[in-house]
């Protein structure tokens, strides 16, 4: 069926509906699974990153509105424990994604698209991890359920408020071309009672945040 000249976007519903109608285009092997969080980012009107859980760790591909294609999916990191708790854009080629490895190890890395509608391509950077501890994977950042713990200040530029034992911390991390570089964690505040997804975060402008937390 032809919506070319439509608006907006159809929603199909029923029962023996007419052969030919929809197809998939796409079926994942029986390597993924389900579970976790859902983060995608758009690019652009019509390309967009998205992620699939596997047994072990998890993967990234483009959907091509343009080609209607859907690209090869590209390992991420086979140890994550479940899927990215964040992704950000940062240019019209790039996205940041944040993930945890399990428990409080926290790792970002810099997805590149290459190539052109309908054979576009991911590659993943150098993952960084950040060398301290937090009472979980990025602050129990999640997209949702909890208050936002990362925010993002530029396309370059995101800020990390979290909780470690009694201690509200925050940490910076910024991204130049691939290259991910995570900061030394500046203190808020000790001695706390409140020890966990007692954070929220949020952009003010493009080099300050509030934070937000519990005494």
């Amino acid at each position: 069926k032809d919506n070319s000249t439509a608006a907006g976007v159809w929603s199909v519903t029923g029962n023996q509906l007419e052969p030919g109608f929809m197809s998939i285009v796409n079926t994942f092997s029986s390597t993924y699974t389900s579970g976790g969080t859902y983060a995608c980012v758009a690019l652009d009107a019509n390309t967009s990153i998205h992620f699939a859980r596997l047994t072990s760790g998890f993967t990234a591909f483009i959907v091509d509105n343009v080609g209607k294609v859907i690209s090869t999916p590209v390992t991420v990191d086979a140890t994550a424990s479940m899927l990215p708790v964040q992704i950000f854009k940062v240019s019209s080629t790039t996205a940041i994604v944040f993930y945890t490895t399990g428990g409080s190890s926290n790792k970002a890395v810099v997805l590149t698209l290459a190539g052109s509608s309908p054979s576009f391509s991911l590659t993943v950077g150098t993952p960084q991890s950040y060398g301290s501890t937090m009472d979980s994977g990025w602050g129990l950042e999640d997209m949702g359920s909890y208050a936002p713990k990362i925010a993002q200040l530029s396309s370059t530029l995101y800020l990390c408020s979290f909780t470690l034992s009694t201690t509200t911390k925050c940490v910076a991390i910024s991204v130049s071309g691939t290259t991910v570089t995570i900061g030394t964690a500046a203190t808020i505040i000790t001695g706390f009672t409140n020890t966990q997804n007692s954070t929220t975060t949020y952009p003010l402008t493009a080099t300050t945040a509030a934070v937000l937390y519990k005494n």
